[in-house]
């Protein structure tokens, strides 16, 4: 079993709860069990190796956000170990919500240059960082579009124009945008 490199602060005033808790040494491996247990349901098919790794990444960023919120900590409402398992529920639940956001976002992009036969897997930053070859005026619809995910109803109202006219301005863009991801993908695989 690896211990990480990321070991609790070493100087707990006795007066800060939070940070006795985490000064245990049986606190992080509490947390991992937690961690790995609600992962387990999440990522049945994924190796034990990579399920270990995602835990101590996962117990990393509570521990931060714990120490950066232990003002907020108030003995009367919960026990420590029972508020910093609200961090680690809300820690892995955001972390779900933005992969599947990246897949949904991945699928979306993916589905427009079907004919292009190109394996799309880039993420929002790398999405973004195509773009800026464009005019801001056409990131503007392919962002409201794939990134914001709105409608063409909702980018007409915003941009004050037809419905119809939002279709034509995307597929518009898109033609622009598939010889950058071809750039990017390389032009073997076109």
């Amino acid at each position: 079993m690896s211990v990480s490199t990321h070991p609790p602060p070493t100087q707990t005033p006795d007066d800060d709860p939070v940070a006795l808790v985490l000064a245990q040494p049986a606190t992080r491996e509490n947390l991992l069990r937690q961690v790995l247990a609600l992962l387990h349901r999440k990522m049945a098919g994924s190796p034990i190796e990579r399920r270990r790794q995602e835990a101590e990444e996962i117990v990393d960023e509570v521990v931060a956000r714990v120490l950066s919120k232990r003002a907020n900590y108030h003995p009367e409402i919960a026990s420590v170990m029972a508020w910093i398992s609200g961090f680690v529920n809300r820690t892995i639940l955001e972390r779900f919500r933005q992969a599947a956001r990246e897949r949904k976002f991945k699928s979306k992009f993916r589905h427009d240059f079907d004919e292009s036969s190109i394996d799309i897997t880039f993420d929002e930053s790398t999405f973004h960082d195509m773009i800026q070859k464009i005019p801001e005026s056409e990131r503007t619809i392919i962002t409201m579009f794939y990134i914001e995910e709105l409608s063409h109803f909702e980018i007409a109202e915003r941009l004050g124009i037809t419905e119809s006219n939002s279709r034509q301005r995307l597929r518009r863009t898109l033609a622009k945008v598939l010889p950058i991801v071809q750039d990017h993908y390389g032009e073997g695989q076109s």
